[in-house]
């Protein structure tokens, strides 16, 4: 049975990427982006089609494509708009192309602003190169001074597949309830090693990859380093909304704090 990093490993292999493409995206993953979750033991069968979520993300394509109902033998994703906006006040136009109702705010309470938000699309294809799938999400991306951006996706709910019956909400670090609605958080932590110091990772790294659902080995860094990233998941309306952010600077109750001014804002 592949572990977790091999079935991604094997997954990325069916994008339609050029291989640099791909180191690149491996890369930023491993330095600023939390990935969505999967264990290997768990895989047989068992994913839903709500592991998709994360397509709002380039760097999580390969996840997508190890979790994709169907066994896409084609994945590709695309900003539909690329240059995006830098004007808050279009979001309406955005849910209408991406046919979702949504809650987002400009500024939140601690400091965060929005940047600027764009829409994304993932295309999964069978053997035959017939479109199985294709979904839209709304990505908005926030800064605050002298902390790690935070971005937020927005997905519909696909095929009844909802958060609460997910394996990220089943292996969430911490959860919590908001007017209703449940909370997931999860710490994730990335060991990166380059290639060449494969050999010298240790039985209790190895043994950790294949058992712990929050940590993740990679190869091919420049270096070997640990770095760390938050994730916040709720749904709201047939909405699953997807907060991560890079490092430690934003804590549990952070994350918690500024969910509740999304649902409240609804």
């Amino acid at each position: 049975m592949m572990s977790r990093n091999a079935e991604y490993l094997d997954a990325m292999a069916n994008l339609t990427l050029s291989d640099d493409a791909k180191n690149r995206m491996i890369q930023r993953m491993i330095t600023t982006t939390p990935i969505t979750s999967i264990s290997g033991k768990k895989r047989n069968n068992s994913i839903k089609k709500y592991a998709v979520l994360a397509a709002a993300c380039l760097m999580t394509l390969g996840l997508i494509a190890a979790a994709f109902i169907g066994n896409p033998a084609k994945l590709t994703s695309k900003k539909v708009d690329l240059s995006g906006t830098r004007h808050f006040e279009n979001l309406t136009e955005y849910e209408k192309a991406a046919q979702i109702d949504i809650s987002a705010v400009e500024a939140f309470k601690n400091g965060y602003k929005f940047q600027y938000m764009y829409l994304s699309e993932t295309n999964a294809f069978d053997g035959d190169s017939s479109k199985i799938s294709k979904e839209k999400a709304v990505n908005i991306h926030y800064t605050c001074e002298n902390k790690a951006d935070l971005e937020i996706h927005m997905n519909p709910v696909i095929a009844s597949a909802h958060l609460k019956d997910s394996e990220d909400a089943q292996n969430a670090t911490d959860q919590t309830e908001i007017d209703g609605i449940t909370l997931y958080y999860s710490l994730n932590e990335y060991l990166s090693v380059p290639a060449s110091e494969k050999g010298t990772l240790t039985n209790e790294e190895l043994e950790r990859a294949e058992s712990d659902n929050h940590f993740f080995i990679y190869y091919g860094s420049l270096e070997r380093k640990t770095t760390y990233a938050s994730t916040l998941l709720f749904e709201m309306d047939n909405v699953i909304y997807l907060l991560e952010s890079s490092g430690n600077d934003l804590t549990t109750d952070d994350l918690y704090s500024m969910a509740k001014e999304i649902i409240e804002h609804k």
